[in-house]
């Protein structure tokens, strides 16, 4: 049950009671339900941390809230995400802010013509906002170009708010922006899956080094985990570990690449695998990265997992 409801403020972005709702109050952390910030988990001391506002916070805020609408899962802020959220310079550019923006209204619509509310006190965090005034205004340049349509202005107390359908010129330029990238096809493996969508999203969701650097350390992320998933000691021959997590991978991954990728038919699976383990690896730890960098990071990392996962299951592993 929720805590005194009066008193309930978010520590993100200070948004109080009725539209914040602390669910769970445990020992170590707390879990909270913000309509600005959405759903988290927050430890007692990054929430100790936050009491001393700074200008990361509508950062975190916009990143707790991707977190639920794109990928599905429960952020856990501590006070290691607050750290790095220091060091990092956020993505602002108007570019970005336009495509964060028609990707929200998209990804909340089955059919276009559908109507998508847009609630400014409370969806400014889709921009990487700070304030109303930011939404309003990329808003209006959506509206301008056409991209979108109003279906109906309204007034929901102290919160303007917008009833508005994408266009189809708005569906074309996310398609245009999007159409380099496509999202990988589930492998059957959980955790894969996992480090393959986090290299997408950070791919696809900001154009700034650090999106692209975290995007090919999820790709390194996901061929570590796949070796692990996909390795047999009894089927592809034994190793000798070494003190390197990822060394230790692209043992296991040569072993099983060697035992399942077999004869000539194969060479160029082969050959590929190999050139894109040594991608992944460079550019997980590169001092700078690009988007074209980035974007064959995770082509290759992608097709590195659906050829052995296809391999595999050709042959039962």
């Amino acid at each position: 049950m929720p805590e005194s409801q009066t008193t309930v403020i978010c520590p993100i972005c200070a948004l109080q009671f009725p539209d914040v709702l602390k669910e769970t109050n445990e020992s170590d952390s707390s879990i909270y339900n913000c309509e600005r910030c959405k759903k988290y988990r927050i430890t007692r001391t990054a929430e100790s941390m936050m009491r001393n506002k700074n200008s990361t916070l509508p950062y975190i805020s916009a990143w707790s809230r991707e977190c639920n609408e794109y990928q599905d899962i429960l952020p856990e802020v501590t006070s290691e995400v607050l750290r790095s959220f220091s060091e990092l310079e956020p993505d602002k550019t108007d570019n970005s802010n336009i495509r964060r923006l028609l990707r929200y209204i998209n990804s909340h619509i089955k059919h276009i013509g559908q109507d998508v509310l847009i609630v400014e006190h409370f969806d400014y965090p889709v921009i990487w906002g700070e304030n109303e005034i930011e939404l309003r205004a990329y808003l209006q340049h959506l509206r301008d170009k056409k991209w979108i349509e109003y279906a109906d202005d309204g007034d929901l107390g102290n919160n303007f708010a917008y009833s508005v359908k994408i266009t189809i010129d708005g569906r074309a330029y996310l398609d245009e922006l999007n159409k380099i990238i496509s999202k990988h096809s589930d492998s059957k493996w959980p955790t894969v899956n996992q480090y393959l969508d986090e290299a997408y999203y950070n791919l696809t969701s900001g154009d700034n080094v650090a999106k692209y650097k975290n995007c090919a350390h999820s790709c390194r992320e996901a061929i570590v985990s796949l070796a692990n998933e996909t390795y047999d000691e009894k089927k592809h021959g034994k190793f000798e570990p070494k003190r390197s997590t990822y060394s230790n991978a692209l043992d296991k991954l040569e072993l099983l690449v060697v035992s399942t990728l077999q004869g000539k038919s194969l060479k160029e699976e082969r050959i590929m695998i190999k050139k894109s383990l040594q991608y992944a690896s460079k550019y997980a730890h590169a001092d700078s990265i690009e988007f074209t960098q980035a974007a064959n990071c995770y082509v290759t990392t992608k097709s590195i997992i659906e050829i052995i996962y296809l391999n595999t299951h050709l042959h039962g592993g």
